[in-house]
């Protein structure tokens, strides 16, 4: 994917809005060029993900790559739905095997702009 879009003339931020609207034509020309052996590879990897878990190396990338941004959106649609305010803690580990750690506290953004840490009542509201 990242050669298609290195040889097209897209100037959309990769990850961005304006990527979406290129990405089914890009996936088609990828696929398009893949080997008869690759392609049954590609759909064999993409049935066992869907069917199981991606293997733990995978994991750890889409962890430290995509598992901020799940957790400010998670955050953010639980006040807005909900107005909830939410603390995300999280634990997973690293490419290397190493445990990592984070707290995820995205409510200064949000509503009144208070931090979940600086609540008066954490056992029963505010």
């Amino acid at each position: 994917m990242t050669k298609v879009y290195d040889e097209s003339d897209l100037r959309a931020k990769p990850g961005g809005h304006g990527m979406f609207k290129h990405y089914q034509v890009a996936v088609k020309r990828v696929m398009a060029e893949l080997s008869d052996d690759r392609l049954e590879k590609a759909k064999e990897t993409a049935g066992e993900w869907s069917n199981n878990f991606p293997p733990p190396e995978i994991q750890a990338q889409v962890a430290h790559k995509k598992g901020p941004a799940y957790m400010e959106h998670f955050s953010k649609e639980m006040w807005r739905q909900c107005r909830m305010r939410v603390l995300v803690m999280s634990a997973w580990k690293n490419d290397e095997g190493e445990v990592l750690f984070r707290m995820h506290d995205d409510n200064k953004a949000l509503g009144d702009r208070d931090s979940f840490m600086k609540m008066k009542d954490l056992e029963g509201g505010h």
